[in-house]
């Protein structure tokens, strides 16, 4: 009976896995969409780079990121107006859905000030301010890095980093400095890993305080990725954790499903993978689905674990353990006809699919696994499965 409530259990969750489209993109056409902003218009998020001094020419150090909601894929041209001697400007091409644009600056700021800059995409429009500070600035602050020589102390990342996917402005990261003398600074961090940190801009005022730097370049590899941070006087190094991704270079979405039977590579809609943890009505344990519909949406695929307590990083959870003090399960099969391409369960002799988690992250929401071994076909014929890995957002 257990095995059944899973089964039930584990078809009712698939069913609120809907497909989403794949992403198109036409390169020829301009694009459609409208710019992030809150209710005052200023544009959101907005990640601000680069010192901006009196009669420095700015380079592409300096940058502006703000973000697109895009519902027609294609090129765009985004320019700011001119204030204070200098404007911002990109042209590129987008996909559909959120995209970050970084607006490179041009010119030479003519007068220390704040100025308000607006952006125009489409028919919509958002603003942000940039502060240009005296050509003096009061020379170069000087400060020392919390926790130098050794580790950063007061240090702290912001999103997910995912080995293959390209940092955004969510990725961040926040260090506490300890100004001595006021002026401006440029502060960069370098990791194992393949991606950067960097910020500038002036302190004015001393003591303790914390900076947040901004995050660029593409993680190369899972695993930890050591930071080394310096300016002039000091160095201190965090570690960050990269959660491992898709394989095969840039992916459009950190989430997916796929495997190999023979010849055949099945793979689910990137947008559409999810996993869920909820108590399994009248076993007593919990169940972690993960579930996911193939690009075309008329196939769910999923892999359950039932267990007292989450499932555990590391350990196996084989489908032929019957006795065991959990139920694994995977199963492929068609909404429209609910027919069963591929299952593996206690209850489908002489085959077995294994199931290892090596993230269960309810922190930042993220479990990933990989899965191998044999299953039975809609013919009941053995099959092999190979290359099983999963990625989802925990609901």
């Amino acid at each position: 009976m257990k095995i059944l409530r899973l089964i039930i259990f584990t078809a009712a969750v698939c069913g609120f896995i809907s497909c989403q489209k794949e992403l198109n993109f036409n390169a020829g056409d301009a694009s459609a969409g409208t710019l992030v902003k809150d209710a005052g218009g200023n544009c959101l998020p907005v990640t601000v780079n680069g010192l901006f001094k009196v009669d420095s020419a700015l380079s592409n150090s300096n940058y502006v990121d703000v973000q697109v909601n895009v519902s027609t894929p294609g090129t765009f041209n985004i320019k700011s107006d001119t204030v204070n001697g200098y404007s911002f400007s990109k042209t590129g091409n987008v996909v559909a859905g959120t995209n970050t644009i970084r607006l490179y600056a041009s010119g030479k700021p003519v007068a220390a000030s704040t100025n308000t800059f607006t952006i125009k995409y489409g028919t919509s429009s958002c603003s942000f301010d940039i502060t240009v500070v005296a050509s003096g600035g009061g020379g170069s602050a000087v400060f020392t890095l919390g926790g130098s020589p050794g580790a950063c102390t007061g240090a702290s990342t912001s999103g997910p980093f995912i080995a293959g996917v390209p940092l955004t402005t969510a990725n961040t990261l926040t260090i506490q400095v300890n100004v001595i003398s006021t002026g401006t600074y440029a502060i960069n961090a370098a990791s194992t890993g393949g991606f950067i940190f960097s910020a500038s801009g002036s302190f004015t005022a001393t003591g303790l305080q914390n900076v947040t730097l901004n995050g660029s370049g593409t993680p190369a590899a899972a695993g930890n990725a050591i930071i080394i941070i310096t300016n002039v006087a000091s160095a201190c190094t965090f570690a960050v954790t990269v959660l491992p991704g898709a394989g095969g270079g840039i992916v459009s979405s950190p989430y997916y499903f796929s495997f190999t039977e023979g010849t055949k590579n099945v793979t689910a809609d990137t947008l559409a993978v999810a996993a869920v943890i909820s108590p399994v009505t009248g076993a007593g344990d919990t169940a972690m689905i993960i579930a996911a519909s193939t690009k075309n949406g008329d196939t769910i695929c999923s892999v359950t674990v039932s267990r007292l307590g989450i499932p555990e990083v590391g350990v196996t959870y084989r489908t032929s353990s019957i006795g065991a003090s959990y139920v694994a399960a995977f199963r492929i099969y068609g909404t429209s006809s609910g027919s069963v391409y591929y299952n593996a369960d206690p209850s489908t002799i002489l085959q077995s699919i294994d199931i290892k988690f090596d993230v269960v992250d309810r922190v930042n929401k993220i479990v990933s696994g990989t899965f191998s071994g044999t299953a039975q076909n809609a013919s009941g014929t053995a099959v092999t499965i190979t290359n099983g890995k999963f990625r989802a957002k925990l609901l």
